[in-house]
């Protein structure tokens, strides 16, 4: 017994490092995109050659690779929940959202999809700083929960005049309802 919870803990904190890996990678060819081909030009407001942005490419990405081995040694289970705790809030805020514009999209306002937006990473944040999250449920279930409720609730409880637009692109056509 004492040999199987050791192998599941050295797989855990091996798919903790894959995980951390793995959204590194993209971060750090985004951010040296970023400041290659975006950030340096509007700073320095030089133009630059094809060898420039090469070289100052490479020293972004060393200098992030540095930064990130860092954080990633000082304490890998902490990136780890960062990461979790992000990507759960933005499903909370944009999961109900893409669910209900896809199966009943004359449910959804402007106003509604705003407010399902902020009530859903709030509710995700507000489990997440409580301490929830490691002792009830993972924080994007009431995340979800509570976009889930907001958006039903506006439609149930603001009657009105509602103006349809029609758009159109082509994979399909869809109604977007504003008030």
């Amino acid at each position: 017994a004492a040999t199987a919870a050791a192998v599941l803990d050295n797989l855990q904190k091996e798919l903790h490092r894959l995980a951390i890996q793995s959204t590194f990678d993209s971060q750090l060819l985004v951010a040296v995109q970023t400041v290659a081909s975006d950030f340096l030009p509007i700073v320095s407001r030089k133009k630059f050659g094809e060898r420039a942005k090469v070289h100052i490419s490479r020293i972004t990405m060393i200098v992030l690779s540095v930064l990130a081995f860092i954080i990633a040694v000082l304490d890998i289970d902490t990136v780890f929940y960062l990461i979790l705790f992000a990507s759960n809030c933005m499903a909370s805020a944009f999961g109900p959202l893409l669910v209900f514009l896809l199966c009943a999209p004359q449910m959804v306002t402007k106003k509604s999809a705003l407010a399902a937006m902020l009530v859903g990473a709030g509710g995700a944040t507000v489990w997440y700083v409580s301490g929830l999250t490691q002792t009830v449920i993972w924080e994007i279930v009431p995340g979800m929960l509570s976009a889930t409720i907001v958006i039903i609730a506006l439609h149930c409880f603001i009657k009105g005049e509602r103006e349809f637009v029609e758009t159109k692109d082509d994979t399909m056509n869809h109604r977007i309802r504003r008030n």
